[in-house]
């Protein structure tokens, strides 16, 4: 699933993206005004918003010569495309309540998703106290992780002292970690982790 925009994988890109902005705010919004939010092709957010019309999700009215539109809560499958549009960030959770049971709480955790269907979940385990048995934990993780996603997962894992290697040894994806990611678990964002295993080497 597209864990950005999780509802673009079962209602379309455009429709997802317009129903997104529209839930944003509770002002009316113009199809242009939207197109510049969302970053989709005029002709598809105009097409989105003409579908959702029809079936009554969008309210459109004409004022002058623009036409506004809004989002219809009401609406008996608005629940139900809300669940979908909010389900990324039931995704995160899922994460981070995963890889805390399987590390007992040993472990920090930060990912990073590229848009799209099915691309890899691409995530950085950071031990407090390695366990002995990381190998088998990870794999327990993973396997939850894809069951529920539907994404294949890509893990990094490393204790401080570990991660401290991979910096001194010039590693090119500790930029990318820091810059990108974006910590899901509670307690030290991974960037501090960072900071600290440079610390450790005396950067």
């Amino acid at each position: 699933m597209d864990l950005v925009h999780p509802g673009a994988d079962l209602i379309g890109r455009a429709a997802a993206r317009v129903l997104w902005q529209l839930n944003e705010t509770d002002r009316a919004h113009t199809g242009r005004g939207i197109q510049v939010e969302v970053d989709v092709p005029q002709r598809s957010v105009q097409r989105a918003l003409d579908d959702l019309a029809s079936i009554g999700l969008v309210h459109s009215t004409r004022i002058g010569s623009a036409k506004l539109h809004t989002l219809n809560k009401d609406h008996i499958l608005w629940p139900a495309v809300l669940e979908i549009l909010e389900s990324g960030l039931r995704a995160r959770d899922l994460l981070a309540r995963s890889i805390t049971r399987v590390s007992e709480g040993q472990a920090a955790l930060a990912g990073y998703a590229e848009e799209g269907a099915n691309t890899p979940l691409a995530l950085l385990v950071i031990w407090r106290n390695d366990p002995g048995d990381r190998d088998r934990r990870l794999e327990e993780f993973s396997n939850e992780v894809s069951v529920a996603l539907g994404n294949p997962v890509e893990i990094s894992s490393f204790t401080i002292e570990e991660l401290a290697s991979e910096i001194r040894d010039g590693n090119p994806n500790i930029d990318r970690w820091e810059r990108d990611f974006e910590s899901l678990t509670s307690g030290t964002p991974i960037s501090i982790h960072i900071a600290s295993a440079r610390k450790h080497l005396g950067l």
